[in-house]
């Protein structure tokens, strides 16, 4: 039964861990309290009963959690059941506690090496595994917590976003097992040498990578959103008809600021096989007359169905290119049919990629438009004002694992320019004013990243790691049992 010290200190671990992870996560994280967040917890395990150690690590991770609460479950965001939301919060607060009471065992048995492993390469494998399970792929990540540490996220280059959450999470890991009351003076040599040399390899890749980066010197791209209506707006009605005038006199603007694409938002318009004419009359006239490529984010109603579709208008004059987004959102874009393939709009400097909004959410869906030989991405998309900075940040990783630009356009959010080191060239929001807009020079590609060429290898390792620890421990308990028993016979 635990003490009153026990539950004192787990309750203090709890709280700290708790409003770090708060800090930490969320929509704008700081990326500093990451880093430190599971810190108390895993200081308190070794030291207190069970119970109230692994009730730390869950109530820590669950008050975490709560920072995302209203942006799952507002009206004016995802809107997501509440039961389902509950059960999410609850399931990965099982998950983190489950994991902190294997690095407790661990710990406290005098292996501080396989624990400071097992949590950082579990939290990789619980990751992996949702973003394959759910139809929101790798939506929310401790990877996109580091989006204002460059350095750090370079990693992500090599093993994509799994490479960043094993950094955050192994560095209090391995402290926690430096600390533990059963490391022997061996022990903490050797954990202490291999994490110094983790972290002077962590951040001397990042730097260097940082280091080799070119100034972007590419024809100028523009970006663009306008306020306008929630839902998208009928080009059929007078109200659509303004709006699009209104969107060709922003692209003017651009053109003569010196943009040679401009990219507008998902769902700016609702067009029909009756109205998609007057579309391509005003965007694909421009297009062709002021020599630049327009790429606007439709819904698109036709013989075919329906579809959340990305219509790209070549400077050429030729026809529009034609991308349908891959990942929908569950519930609110049940009525439209997904795409199958990335689009790629081919350009005088190489072939770009047309994606919407939550096509940049899976890893593997940009992968792919890498292996088509995308150079840069050009993305119209549509966030929920609050997440202006973790869904731009998101798409941002997205390049810097695949190595492309990423010119992005979200109403009711960021319209950035990045480059394939994550750096944010241009940005701007649009909160409570008319619009938003940037222009900046077209960020070149790098050469296709490690994790580009060979997926997910790394969260792979670990999920290899978490069984290898499993199994070891399986041997050693039933080498005990069957020692145990011989003893007593």
């Amino acid at each position: 039964m635990a003490s009153a010290r026990d539950i004192a200190a787990g309750t203090g671990a709890a709280a700290t861990s708790g409003a770090l992870f708060l800090l930490g996560t969320g929509l704008e994280p700081l990326w500093w309290a990451t880093w430190l967040a599971p810190l108390p917890v895993l200081l308190a395990a070794p030291r207190i009963a069970a119970a109230p150690a692994v009730g730390a690590a869950f109530v820590g991770w669950l008050v975490g959690e709560l920072g995302l609460w209203a942006y799952y479950t507002d009206r004016t965001a995802l809107e997501q059941p509440i039961p389902l939301v509950v059960a999410v919060f609850l399931a990965l607060a099982a998950l983190f506690a489950a994991i902190v009471a294997g690095t407790r065992a661990l710990l406290r048995s005098g292996h501080p090496v396989a624990a400071a492993l097992l949590l950082p390469a579990g939290w990789v494998a619980v990751e992996c595994a949702l973003s394959g399970a759910t139809p929101n792929g790798l939506f929310w990540s401790l990877a996109y917590t580091q989006l204002d540490a460059l350095p750090v996220v370079q990693v992500a280059a090599l093993g994509g976003p799994w490479a960043v959450t094993f950094a955050v999470l192994g560095l209090p890991a391995a402290v926690a097992a430096l600390c533990a009351p059963a490391t022997t003076a061996r022990s903490r040599l050797r954990v202490g040498v291999a994490a110094a040399v983790a972290i002077v390899l962590l951040g001397g890749y990042g730097w260097a990578r940082l280091d080799t980066a070119e100034p972007a010197t590419g024809p100028l791209v523009g970006v663009l959103a306008l306020d306008q209506p929630s839902d998208p707006v009928p080009l059929a009605t007078p109200t659509g008809a303004a709006l699009l005038d209104r969107y060709a006199a922003g692209v003017q603007q651009l053109v003569d600021a010196g943009a040679r694409t401009v990219v507008l938002p998902e769902k700016a318009l609702a067009v029909d096989d009756r109205t998609r004419p007057l579309l391509a009359a005003e965007l694909g006239g421009l297009a062709a007359s002021r020599r630049v490529d327009v790429v606007i984010g439709v819904v698109l109603t036709g013989g075919a169905g329906a579809y959340n579709a990305a219509l790209a208008f070549p400077a050429d004059g030729g026809p529009a290119v034609e991308h349908h987004k891959i990942h929908l959102i569950p519930g609110l874009e049940d009525a439209l049919g997904p795409g199958d393939r990335p689009t790629l709009l081919p350009e005088p400097h190489g072939p770009w990629g047309l994606a919407i909004c939550k096509d940049l959410d899976f890893p593997g869906t940009v992968r792919d438009y890498r292996a088509a030989g995308a150079t840069a991405l050009l993305v119209p998309a549509w966030d929920f004002d609050r997440d202006a900075w973790l869904h731009s940040r998101m798409a941002v990783l997205r390049g810097i694992e695949t190595g492309l630009p990423v010119v992005r356009a979200a109403r009711s959010g960021a319209v950035t320019v990045s480059d394939a080191y994550g750096r944010v060239l241009a940005e701007d929001r649009d909160a409570g004013r008319a619009g938003s807009s940037a222009v900046a020079a077209a960020p070149a590609p790098v050469a296709a990243t490690p994790y580009a060429l060979l997926g997910d290898w790394f969260a792979g390792l670990c999920a290899l790691v978490v069984v290898a620890i499993g199994a070891a421990a399986l041997r050693a308990r039933r080498a005990y049992q069957v020692t145990g028993s011989d003893r007593t016979g």
